[in-house]
């Protein structure tokens, strides 16, 4: 059986890879297929430039997921909603809507504790996590990256 560990050190050598032809081809993001001259093609080359621009856009996703899961942590603790209405991590970080939290939470598939990457959001009701309106802020574990 293999581990978490094989497949982060596989995703890292495929995302050098990735990142290797990337830069070969010249590409730097979705904008890229615009230098594409798309008028002289045929479906079957539209059905492939189309196809491709989404596969290329998912390998950026890759590179960015692979990236961020090797950034150090930067903080971890318990947070509070402090005098402004706002999550705080110990007086460290203050949490708006649109900021990037990673929090402990249950998760009853798994039936256990699971770190989760989400963002903090506010309506009416306040602050909540997104994906994950049920789990209370209040005294929540979170880190950032």
């Amino acid at each position: 059986m293999k581990t978490i560990q094989e497949y982060l050190a596989a995703s890292k050598v495929l995302n050098e890879e990735i990142e290797r032809s990337f830069r070969k081809l010249g590409y730097k993001n979705e904008e890229s297929f615009q230098d594409i001259d798309i008028d002289s093609f045929t479906p079957d080359e539209m059905l492939a430039y189309n196809e491709l621009r989404k596969a290329f856009d998912k390998l950026e996703d890759f590179n960015y997921l692979v990236q961020y899961l090797e950034t150090p942590v930067k903080k971890e603790g318990i947070i509070r909603e402090n005098e402004n209405g706002r999550f705080e991590l110990e007086n460290y970080y203050e949490f708006t809507s649109g900021s990037r939290i990673e929090a402990l939470i249950y998760d009853d598939f798994y039936d256990k504790d699971i770190w989760v990457r989400t963002s903090v959001e506010s309506n009416t009701n306040g602050y909540y996590l997104v994906g994950y309106r049920n789990v209370s802020m209040e005294g929540l574990k979170v880190r950032i990256r």
